[in-house]
């Protein structure tokens, strides 16, 4: 049988990171599958590697914002969406 498991994020680690990205990030939730791409504020995540169904490594890409501002993290899977929050 096939099991759904909705698509969420529940934790980043770490929370806050460089200015200028490039860094590794784990994004830990549930319902992510190898088709999982992470973004931060509408830029892809690259190298994307899905451990299991519950957190995803991804390289945060450069960015030219500054130190202290808070990113939109999403999660897309086909059909599914998940935000996680801004502290």
């Amino acid at each position: 049988g096939k099991i759904n498991v909705s698509l969420s994020i529940l934790a980043l680690e770490p929370r806050q990171g460089p200015a200028g990205g490039a860094f590794l990030l784990l994004v830990n939730g549930s319902g992510f599958s190898s088709n999982t791409k992470i973004f931060l504020d509408g830029q892809l995540c690259s190298t994307s590697e899905v451990r299991d169904f519950s957190s995803v490594t991804c390289l945060v890409p450069p960015s030219t914002r500054p130190i202290d501002t808070n990113v939109d993290v999403v999660a897309i899977d086909g059909l599914y969406t998940s935000t996680f929050p801004s502290p």
